[in-house]
């Protein structure tokens, strides 16, 4: 089972959702100094929709992780140590 291009698709959706609660949250706070009541209110559903979204991606990169270790033949990690380091 190659699960490797769905982890790195959630591990970049992290990152950009991340990024858009940031922003939003930056313009949520900026919007309520200024006394726009409306706009604040949309950034912080924005900020809020990113934040759920974000802990979704969490529990799905957790089930895709535990499948890939529950998948990985013979119970081994799949990279090999550096040379350099001596094994027992």
């Amino acid at each position: 089972m190659h699960l490797r291009p769905y982890l790195r698709g959630c591990l970049w959706a992290g990152g950009l959702l991340i990024v858009i609660f940031l922003i939003a949250g930056t313009l949520w706070l900026a919007l309520a100094r200024a006394g726009d009541q409306a706009g604040s209110q949309g950034a912080k559903g924005v900020a809020l929709v990113a934040i759920v979204c974000l802990v979704l991606d969490l529990a799905a990169l957790v089930v895709l992780l535990a499948l890939a270790e529950i998948t990985r033949p013979d119970g081994r990690p799949t990279h090999r140590p550096p040379a350099d380091i001596p094994q027992p």
